[in-house]
């Protein structure tokens, strides 16, 4: 039903003025107006921007630029035009027979009076010469003539001295430094030069000069006129000003200082003097830099100007600036007029344009309020109201419209209230159907809450119960042991003693057929004999209605159920019901499935427990077994790493002990087979060699052992001051052969008040290998040793080289036993990797440590730290190998028998059983001028004390029968050798005992056997016996090796050379002295990539190749060289140091023809070349 609102709705306020379509009709047409005419003006007197239109100001502007420049010009040209015109009558002047003839009469007298005061007689005489009173005539005429002169004098020309002057008080005065003078000379003739203060408290003046000659044309003098520069620039400047009463001229020197009075005061105040004022303006700057042209800018008040400059050029080095300006307010004055004109036409305009669009509005506003009016009663519920407007324009056709739209709103009102009765009752349906909505979601809601299967019944009929006003409710669930039989599974509502049906069978009573039929089914009319009844308050009730409920889910009747209600029951909850029965369905067969679900669980879950305790079990078992596993193969790994490390150290240990052994067996041999005296010179260098390889192989000895010792834990520390720069003294020195040998340099940087107390024996030893070592790695630069302090250490030696470098992955090794950074057979250098070990073990147990910074080609540095002090237990012994102290004076021992005192030539008796050792001690001591008496045990050495005490005794401690010690104590324990100098020579590692026990008898000095050479033991015997002298004999030194002996030695007999390849040159001159005992001609390579090449030049007889080589190792060379098919014939027999089980086979699969092993015995030799050049050698090899 439509309501009627005519009569209830509130007319509308009408809208003011300015809110109506008058006021705004009338406001729109005169903004219009005003924004038309303020257009129109500004494009009259601005323009229009980006075209070559400008407007009124712009053309009045251009004109005034114009007519700006024309001005400018015309003064310039009149400036310069008078300037021109004054240096003419200045030049015509000069030039006047009157002035040169005068000129030249008093200049004949002037030079007397230049050093003579204006006043004096001499002057006097000048001005009272003829001459000088006809040129002041001349120029007061010229003066009276042209009043801008201030003065006009003459100058003397190699002087500079007024002669004459118009100005009295100017005679004598110097313009030698005036600009007048110089610029006049310079030009040579006509100047005008620059305003200048002549006169304090006048204003400037200028110069028009020339020179006046004589009749020669010699220039005597020069004719300076000066001028006022106000009375002369003045009227030059303001002739014909045409800029009326706001213009003005400036002119300006080169400084932009003014040359001529302001027409306004500055801005900042004050007076603007001529050549004290500089005008800050951009035209006046302009002008004085030369430049031309015009601009609009700020003047020097401050006001804006348009203004013209020009530059006059009065001599080429100088000229002025001109600025000729006029106020721009005074160019721009008319446009104020034109303004206030155009406001007056606009107010006009405005008054004009309200009244018409009032008219114009009022014809229009009046149909539309009387429209409005109609349109309002309209909305107000008059739906027969019509406007009755009858016009042929737009508002007549609005009118026409609103009539038939009024016309078409009754109609339709009258419709809509048929259409509203029919929504009433389709919404009563729809309210009906969300009722029944409402119901199926509480149902649900209650289904879906539950968790057990009781629970789930229990709701869920209390639910259905409430939908359909049920007093009496319940539910028979399917027997899955039994088909076709439900049996009661919950009740509600039921009167004790009320019997339900515990059963219901299929097909058999209400219940059964609705089962079968499976269709909700409501049974109405209940007879008296129903088995349900609802107890009230009343009493027993009969059931208005009875629900048979089956629920059905994938074809199979899971439960029934049973509703009683004592009201009918309507459409809406049977809706209710249709819509949850399949829910409740499925509810209650997941809740049978759950319910079983949850029993398998329990079952499960027992099983699931037993299952995990054994699979714990198993898991432990497992991880135990897998650790066990992951150790056997990191002890697999390190056991292989190890195996690999000792294969590798054996291998190059007993490449490093073989090497010097085949030098010197093979020399040795050679040497016993020739016979003495066969080739001195030759002899002479086999024994170096064969001495410099003991030595080798002792130090290599002393590795092991020390290396053993440090393992062990026997190694003893003896503590003693050591004087730093000694000790770098001595260790230097034992490497100067090394660095010469290489070319390279060395630096040392040490300070001098640093202490260090320690055992001196190990840091020589320590820096010895580390400076070994840095020149082993250094083919070129430099080696730096620095000693400081060591920070948190008492004491820092670094050793710094340029060499090879270290790689990062070979950092963490280097201080590893057994392990060397290249241990391949191509290594450039040699060693056992045992030197850096050593070395780090012994700083630390001196108390220190080793560290080592490294970059890859650039050079290590290895800093051995040391604290200041260490001590262990004290002793007294002193360990001397080189530079050993003075022994300590020792009182006088009374001898029985004393031997003759000799100070020159002292007896020293040597106690050695080795007779070898004995022999090189008493050939070394001889040599130096002692008589050497010597014993060959301790009973023998004690017999030669007791029948002559000698100067001292060198006694070894290792001997047969009594040993060092018990002779020592014999010796102590005479009063009369109580005191002998004894030094103590032994290869024997000393326990702390043993040397507890020799400080004990009184020994200052040890030598360790294979440390020291002859010198430095004669240097110990010298000490011992406190004698210095020259050696009586010193026989000739033997020679040096021969370095390099690679070339061919040649020998005539006709066959092919054998090719030595060996990188060591002991070795490889121990197999040329083999081979020319043998008469075999021989070449020599010196590694693997040279042998390469040599052989393919010299097509050898036979290769003796060794395997340890540079550049490219042997097997490779081996393997190069077979490869060519022309030189797949050559036997090459392999030479190594190498004694490791299958290094033989090897060698042969890598093309080896045989195997020969250092050290070289030569009938092996010998008897290896017989075997493979065979007859053809014997044939062409004779007697040596």
């Amino acid at each position: 039903m439509v309501h009627d609102t005519r009569g209830t709705l509130v007319k509308k306020q009408q809208p003011n003025w300015f809110q109506g379509i008058r006021g705004r009709f009338t406001l729109s047409f005169c903004l219009l107006f005003i924004l038309i005419l303020t257009g129109f003006l500004f494009t009259s007197i601005y323009g229009i921007p980006g075209t070559d239109f400008n407007g009124r100001k712009g053309h009045q502007l251009a004109e005034a630029i114009h007519n700006l420049d024309l001005i400018a010009e015309a003064k310039k040209d009149r400036l310069l035009f008078w300037l021109n015109e004054r240096s003419s009558a200045v030049n015509f002047l000069s030039a006047n027979d009157l002035v040169e003839k005068n000129a030249v009469d008093i200049r004949e007298r002037f030079p007397q009076a230049v050093s003579a005061a204006p006043d004096s007689e001499l002057w006097r005489e000048v001005q009272a010469r003829q001459s000088y009173a006809a040129l002041i005539k001349f120029f007061v005429k010229i003066q009276n003539a042209y009043k801008f002169y201030e003065s006009i004098q003459v100058l003397d020309a190699a002087t500079g001295r007024v002669m004459v002057s118009t100005n009295r008080e100017h005679l004598g005065r110097d313009f030698s430094s005036s600009k007048v003078y110089i610029g006049t000379l310079k030009a040579g003739g006509g100047h005008v030069s620059d305003l200048e203060s002549f006169h304090s408290g006048r204003t400037p003046s200028f110069f028009f000069s020339d020179l006046i000659r004589d009749r020669d044309g010699k220039v005597i003098a020069i004719l300076a006129l000066e001028v006022n520069a106000e009375e002369a620039l003045r009227p030059v400047l303001n002739a014909g000003e045409g800029l009326g009463k706001r213009g003005e001229v400036l002119l300006v020197n080169q400084r932009a200082q003014i040359l001529t009075p302001l027409k306004y005061p500055p801005a900042a105040g004050g007076l603007a003097k001529a050549l004290e004022y500089r005008v800050e303006t951009e035209p006046a700057a302009r002008a004085a830099r030369g430049e031309n042209g015009h601009v609009e800018a700020r003047d020097y008040r401050g006001v804006s100007v348009l203004a013209a400059y020009r530059y006059l050029p009065i001599t080429p080095e100088w000229g002025w600036g001109m600025v000729v300006k006029i106020d721009s307010e005074f160019i721009f004055a008319p446009f104020r007029r034109d303004l206030t004109e155009a406001f007056w036409f606009a107010l006009c305009g405005v008054l004009i344009v309200i009244f018409f669009t009032t008219v114009l509005a009022r014809n229009v506003t009046r149909p539309i309020l009387q429209l409005g009016q109609s349109a309002e009663d309209f909305a107000a519920g008059d739906f027969s109201v019509r406007s009755g407007l009858k016009r042929s324009d737009e508002i007549g056709s609005l009118s026409a419209v609103f009539d038939v739209m009024a016309d078409t709103v009754e109609k339709t009102m009258v419709e809509l209230e048929d259409q509203a009765a029919k929504l009433q009752e389709t919404a009563a349906a729809l309210e009906a159907r969300q009722e029944s909505q409402t119901n199926a979601l509480t149902i649900s809601a209650a289904l879906a809450a539950s968790v057990t299967l009781d629970e789930l019944l229990e709701r869920g009929l209390n639910e259905l119960m409430l939908v359909t006003r049920s007093q009496v409710g319940a539910i028979y669930l399917a027997d899955k042991q039994a088909p076709g039989r439900f049996s009661l599974a919950k009740q509600s509502g039921v009167a004790p003693e009320a019997s339900l049906q515990k059963e219901v069978l299929l097909g058999q009573g209400s219940l059964g057929l609705t089962a079968q039929r499976r269709v909700v089914e409501v049974l109405q009319d209940i007879p008296q004999q129903t088995r349900f009844s609802v107890a009230t308050i009343a009493g027993e009730k009969m059931p208005n209605s009875i629900v048979n409920v089956p629920l059905v889910l994938h074809d199979e009747v899971v439960g029934i159920v049973a509703l009683a209600s004592l009201y009918p029951i309507g459409p809406g909850p049977l809706e209710a019901i249709e819509m949850t029965r399949r829910q409740l369905a499925t509810a209650i067969s997941n809740a049978l499935t759950h319910a079983e679900t949850e029993r398998l669980a329990i079952d499960l879950q027992t099983k699931n427990e037993e299952l995990q305790v054994q699979s714990e079990e198993l898991q432990a078992q497992s991880e135990e077994m897998q650790a066990q596993t992951e150790e056997l193969v990191a002890q697999q790994k390190q056991v292989e790493e190890a195996d690999r490390l000792k294969s590798e150290f054996l291998s190059n240990m007993s490449h490093e002990l073989r090497t010097p052994l085949n030098s010197i067996m093979a020399l040795s041999q050679l040497m016993i087979s020739r016979g003495p005296g066969k080739n001195p010179e030759e002899e002479a260098e086999y024994l170096v060699v064969i001495e410099r390889n003991g030595r080798n192989l002792l130090n290599l000895i002393n590795d092991i052992l020390d290396i053993s010792k440090i393992e062990a834990g026997q190694i003893e520390i003896h503590p003693s001051d050591i004087d730093i720069n000694r000790l770098l003294d001595w260790t230097l020195e034992t490497v100067r052969p090394l660095l010469d040998e290489k070319g390279l340099e060395l630096s040392i940087r040490s300070f001098k008040a640093l202490k260090l107390c320690s055992d001196q024996d190990k840091v020589q030893q320590i820096l010895l290998n580390l400076l070994s070592n840095a020149i082993k790695f250094t083919a070129q630069g430099e080696i730096e040793v620095s000693v400081s302090k060591g920070g948190n250490w008492g004491v820092a030696f670094a050793i710094r080289d340029t060499g090879i470098g270290i790689t990062e992955r070979d950092m963490a090794h280097i201080f590893d036993e057994f392990r060397q950074v290249d241990g391949s057979t191509t290594r450039l250098h040699e060693g056992t990797g045992l030197g850096l070990t050593i070395c780090r073990k012994l700083a630390r147990a001196l108390g220190g440590d080793i560290m080592v910074t490294s970059e890859e080609g650039k050079g290590s540095t290895f800093t051995l730290a040391l604290p200041s002090h260490f001590t262990p237990r004290p002793t007294a012994l002193e360990s001397v190998t080189e530079d050993a102290p003075p022994v300590a004076d020792l009182p006088a021992a009374a001898a029985a028998s004393p031997a003759p005192a000799d100070a020159v030539h002292p007896q020293v008796l040597v106690v050695e059983d080795n007779p070898v050792a004995s022999l090189q001690i008493r050939s070394a001591l001889e040599e130096h001028g002692y008589r050497v008496q010597s014993a060959s045990g301790g009973e023998e050495g004690l017999a030669c004390v007791r029948a002559q005490v000698p100067d001292g005794i060198v006694l070894d401690l290792m001997m047969p029968g009594i040993d060092g010690f018990e002779v020592l104590e014999h010796i102590r324990s005479t009063p009369k050798t109580a005191t002998l100098p004894v030094l103590i020579l032994t290869a024997k590692e000393l326990t702390a005992e043993d040397r507890a026990r020799l400080s004990h008898n009184n020994i200052s000095q040890l030598i360790q056997k294979g440390s020291v050479d002859r010198e430095q033991l004669v240097a110990a015997v010298d000490r011992l016996t406190r004698r210095h002298i020259e050696p009586e004999a010193i026989p000739e030194k033997i020679p040096p090796a021969r370095a390099g002996k690679t070339a061919i030695r040649r020998k005539d007999t006709g066959q092919r050379p054998i090719l030595i390849v060996e990188d060591n040159p002991d070795n490889r001159l121990t197999l040329q002295a083999l081979l020319d005992e043998l008469s075999y001609r021989h070449i020599a390579a010196e590694d693997g990539a040279q042998a390469v090449r040599v052989a393919q030049e010299e097509n050898p007889a036979l290769i003796l190749m060794d395997i340890h080589l540079p550049v490219l190792s042997g097997l490779d060379a081996t393997r190069q060289i077979k490869s060519d098919p022309s030189f797949r014939e050559i036997p090459i027999i392999a030479l190594t140091a190498r004694a490791m089980k299958g290094d033989r086979e090897n060698f042969l699969v890598a093309g080896c023809d045989d195997y020969l092993a250092k050290p070289i015995a030569p009938e092996a030799l010998a008897k290896i070349l017989d075997k493979w050049m065979g007859g053809e050698d014997s044939q062409e090899r004779g007697p040596q």
